[in-house]
């Protein structure tokens, strides 16, 4: 006979799974626009699947919630403000932490490993999930049908969007319009100059150049870059590669960029 004792309850929003835990859900400020799906495990875990696989949880009382039972061989517990944190990874990243206050626990996963100060910005920036206005985020079969949905014609690039990379395109608060490739890769674009990848970890090298028209902020490790940034005055776009892409890929990527439709 299956087990049925811990069930997973999808959601279709934070209110609706507040609801079913009973409690309010605390977030770190700027994550509830990048929440692609919601959970309830068990009746009592919130899990949050974000961009770029991170995965965020909350749950009422004290012991760790991450999931994650991988070895790490740095451990560390620090203070950030009224939480205790317990930090895992390796070379100096966190690829796993929890923290709770005494009445409540949090965790979060990563693939990909964050740093330690972007670790506390974080968690120090946690408020109710919602006292800001939804930012609905859509996922679409086509790019024509997200167009639609965001109002302007989404560039794509050649040099990577075909049936096989392809693994799916969102709309996110009507506004920023986000497609995912294979092996983790991201790809963003809206209207304006800001910067819309949703990566909030930082980085130790930063490079800025041009391809074309556009300007780019490259970001990650020399001519290793994770993130990359670029704008043309009128519109912006980022792409996250969690495995680093070297200069000449990222100009091979923004050169090869076309509309589709």
């Amino acid at each position: 006979m299956a087990n049925s004792a811990n069930p997973v309850v999808e959601y279709a929003s934070i209110a609706a799974v507040q609801e079913a835990a009973g409690f309010q859900v605390l977030l770190p400020q700027g994550v509830s626009e990048h929440v692609k799906a919601i959970y309830l495990i068990g009746g009592r875990v919130v899990d949050l699947k974000l961009s770029n696989d991170l995965v965020y949880r909350m749950a009422r009382g004290t012991e760790d919630i991450s999931g994650d039972w991988t070895y790490h061989p740095e451990v560390n517990t620090v203070i950030v403000g009224r939480y205790t944190v317990t930090e895992r990874g390796i070379y100096g990243r966190v690829f796993t932490a929890d923290w709770t206050n005494g009445e409540f626990t949090f965790a979060l996963r990563t693939p990909y490993g964050i740093r330690d100060e972007s670790l506390r910005e974080m968690i120090e920036s946690m408020e109710p999930a919602d006292t800001k206005a939804p930012s609905p985020i859509v996922k679409y079969d086509y790019i024509f049908e997200a167009e639609y949905a965001a109002g302007f014609g989404i560039l794509v690039p050649a040099s990577l969007h075909n049936q096989e990379n392809f693994k799916g395109v969102w709309v996110i608060g009507g506004k920023v319009a986000e497609v995912e490739y294979a092996n983790g890769i991201i790809y963003r674009t809206a209207r304006g100059v800001d910067d819309i990848s949703g990566v909030y970890q930082k980085f130790e090298h930063s490079e800025a150049f041009t391809v074309g028209k556009y300007h780019v902020l490259a970001k990650g490790r020399p001519d290793c870059y994770y993130l990359t940034l670029w704008n043309n005055g009128k519109m912006s776009f980022s792409l996250y590669c969690p495995h680093g892409i070297n200069k000449k890929e990222v100009e091979r990527f923004i050169d090869s960029l076309v509309l589709i439709n």
